[in-house]
């Protein structure tokens, strides 16, 4: 009965990462952070440790419905920001490298 049980939160945290990256724009690192598939491949495989990785690198991709900032400078907070030339992520305008893509920033 455990066994059931446990096979049931498994499927449904799957479906549910699936559903929920495919809902958002993961960018660097390799197949398993890029992708919807690959999320839910790992999921499948290795749930103790893609879940949490999945949680963790969902809170810095943005949802594929936000507006994107087509200026390059965008205010935020009333602080300005300007994008970065590789991957278009708002970074602070005296940023050496990006926070979001890892590259630099310097122009």
């Amino acid at each position: 009965m455990l066994g059931v049980i446990y096979l049931l939160v498994i499927v449904v945290t799957t479906i549910w990462v699936g559903v929920d990256a495919s809902n958002h724009n993961f960018r660097g690192g390799g197949f398993f952070c890029k992708t919807t598939v690959g999320w839910v491949i790992g999921c499948l495989l290795l749930w103790i440790v893609t879940l949490p990785v999945y949680l963790w690198q969902r809170r810095r991709a943005p949802a594929k419905d936000s507006l994107s900032v087509s200026l390059d400078m965008a205010t935020a907070g009333g602080a300005w920001y300007r994008k970065c030339p590789h991957c278009s992520a708002a970074i602070a305008p005296d940023a050496r490298f990006c926070s979001s893509c890892g590259q630099s920033a310097v122009v």
